[in-house]
């Protein structure tokens, strides 16, 4: 956790996204420092038991939501 937070001191990113596959009793959490409460950590899980073969918007379509909502728009 202490790197990923000296990650986005050094790269200046006020969120970082750790992403875990999916498990049910994992609960996504969001992290802040006490001394710069604007530079937050959130951990997700995704879930990673389909077929990329036949299903890679299922996928790409869990990371939308997780980046920023179904609109949000990266490379496939």
């Amino acid at each position: 956790m202490y790197q990923m937070f000296a990650y986005a001191k050094k790269y200046n990113c006020d969120r970082v996204i750790m992403l875990y596959p999916h498990i049910d009793k994992l609960e996504e959490k969001t992290f802040a420092i006490e001394r710069d409460m604007s530079r937050k950590i959130k951990i997700n899980t995704v879930g990673i038991g389909i077929d990329l073969q036949k299903n890679k918007r299922a996928l790409l379509g869990q990371l939308k939501i997780i980046l920023g909502g179904p609109n949000a728009s990266f490379n496939s």
